[in-house]
């Protein structure tokens, strides 16, 4: 994604082509992260 994210300085548009199921979360922020033994990540500010 990030090669494309490069490549929309030099074209209108960019078509990501995958094989793979993914989900993509367009727009979004991430408020927390789970992690470890019940230990979550906070964001920083």
């Amino acid at each position: 994604m990030e090669e494309s994210a490069f490549l929309t300085r030099f074209a209108q548009s960019v078509t990501v082509v995958h094989r793979r199921k993914i989900q993509v979360a367009w727009n979004s922020v991430v408020e927390e992260i789970p992690g470890h033994d019940d230990a979550v990540l906070e964001p920083v500010p």
